[in-house]
Formats: structure tokens, sequence, C-alpha cells
């Protein structure tokens, strides 16, 4: 199996002091859907910000589709491994939703018929085929994340980052995207609190605390771990509570006598 993403003794220091990666070592394999999990200030979106090249790092080496990220070879990376930011806001700029995510491909050379095309199915894809003259500042919260994924799935990258990708779509657009995602075959890291989201579009997760992996494996496993989920700040999710509950509810119950 290929490496879509590795990081070797990954650390990054803010320049406050603040030590937000300390050593990390992570692998995501090609076409892999790992999850990435954390109490705010674990290090998650740092982490995110240093895949992609957006923050060098302090220590250590990442690599990406196996070209080792440096200042040299940014745009060669960046090509590979495209990240969607927690707030969309920070990520739109254009004047129209069409423009925005068109900027990307027109930048890399694309023009005409083929540029259009690919932004069309994009948006359709994601259900902003109404949306493409609309200024992004006037859209939902929802619309705008979906926008801001738009501008990178457009990119055809090898790898998507996805910080916090739930946040602010309602149930409907929730579930869209997440069955979206799972047919994607891109290699994607899914960062965030939405641990039902995690688990369904996952197999493996991390958990990160204070900047350090305290944990790696099935997701379902890792996740309903109390004592773990307690340490990262977390809960254990709804659905494996659950299942935990109606599991020991059954080895309790009596048997049913036999009515012979």
């Amino acid at each position: 199996m290929n490496i879509a993403v590795r990081t070797q003794n990954l650390s990054y220091t803010y320049p406050d002091g603040t030590r937000a990666l300390k050593g990390v070592n992570l692998s995501i394999d090609t076409g892999e859907c790992l999850g990435l999990v954390g109490a705010a200030g674990s290090g998650k979106s740092t982490l995110a910000m240093c895949l992609v090249g957006l923050l060098m790092p302090g220590q250590g080496r990442v690599e990406v589709s196996g070209i080792e990220l440096s200042k040299k070879n940014l745009s060669q990376v960046r090509k590979r491994i495209g990240l969607v930011f927690q707030n969309p806001d920070e990520q739109l700029f254009m004047p129209t939703v069409y423009e925005d995510v068109a900027f990307g491909p027109a930048q890399a050379g694309l023009t005409g018929d083929a540029l259009e095309n690919r932004v069309k199915k994009i948006l359709a894809q994601l259900g902003l085929e109404k949306l493409p003259d609309k200024f992004p500042g006037h859209l939902s919260g929802g619309q705008k994340k979906l926008a801001a994924l738009a501008g990178i799935l457009v990119m055809e990258p090898d790898t998507i980052v996805l910080d916090e990708p739930s946040a602010n779509l309602d149930p409907a657009n929730r579930r869209k995207l997440i069955n979206y995602l799972r047919a994607l075959n891109n290699s994607k890291i899914v960062i965030g609190h939405d641990l039902e989201m995690i688990l369904d579009l996952c197999r493996r997760v991390i958990v990160l605390s204070e900047g350090e992996i305290i944990a790696e494996g099935d997701s379902a496993q890792v996740l309903s771990d109390e004592a773990l989920m307690q340490r990262a700040c977390l809960e254990v999710p709804h659905s494996l509570l659950a299942h935990h509950k109606s599991q020991t509810l059954s080895r309790l119950s009596p048997p049913k006598a036999d009515p012979h």
C-alpha cells in the first residue's frame, strides 16, 4: 500500500513559545480515510496547516505523495493535498461562488469548456448548482462550507484535509456530505469534534492531546474507551454508548422460559 501522507517527529512551536506539536508520527495510506480528534487546543488545526505547508515544521518532516515538504517544492505539494478550513470565510474571497471555485484550476492553466465543465460538475455534486452567481458572503454557513470544499475538490488533489467539515451543516446536508466523502477515492483526513461523523467515515482514528498522539487504532474501539476519552477531554459517541448499553442489557436479561 502506498503512503499518501507521512510525518516523522513533526514538531511546531508558535512564536509566543506555545509548543503545539511534539514529535508527531503518523501515516495515511493511499485511499484511506483517517479521523483526527482531540479537544480544542490539542494541535489538530496546527497539524493540518503543517501538512499543507501553511506552517513549516520547526522539526521533523512531512511527506505528501512521496514528496518531502519544503519551501522549495511547496507548489508541488499543494497540487497533491488540499485543506478545507474550519472557517470558510477564511477561504472564500472571489465575487461569486463560480469564480471562487474556478480560481484554482484557472491559475493552474485550465481554460474554456474544460474549466467550465469541471466547475459545474463540482457545484452540482455538492448541491450548489443554483448558486454560481451568488456572492459567497451572502451564503448560509452550511453553503459556505460546501463552497469552500468545492474549491478544494475542483483541484483534484490526492489527499483532502477537512477541518470540522460538518460545522454549520443541517442534518440533511451533513448526511449528504458524509455520503459524498465516502464515495470519493481521495485519501482523506477528517478533523473534528463530530465523532459520529468520524465513526461513519473513518476506520482508523488518531487522538491528539497537548500536541501528542495518545491513541491510534480502530475508530470504534478507540472512541469507546471512556478513560481515554476523559483524558482527551472528549466524550464517547452516543451511538457507541447505546450499543454498549444494549449489549450489557442483553447479557443481564434472564433467558426466556421454554414454553414447552
